[in-house]
């Protein structure tokens, strides 16, 4: 029997309360996509709340993230 529902692997950084979601929510990255593992948060930075990541890019070899 087929499912329309996948759980996923996430890293314990990535805090959701659910980690199951239906396949019309996911689409696959294309192999060329470097995946970043960990984000490095700096000490004196200021600390915002996130509610999602909407893109991320790179600028140089700095990445920046559009957050929600």
């Amino acid at each position: 029997m087929a499912t329309s529902n996948f759980e996923l692997n996430l890293l314990a950084t990535i805090k959701v309360r659910i980690k199951v979601f239906h396949v019309s929510l996911l689409e696959l990255v294309p192999k060329k996509v470097l995946l970043e593992k960990k984000i490095k948060i700096k000490v004196d930075e200021e600390e915002f709340n996130v509610e999602e990541v909407l893109d991320l890019r790179y600028k140089g070899r700095t990445l920046y993230y559009l957050v929600k």
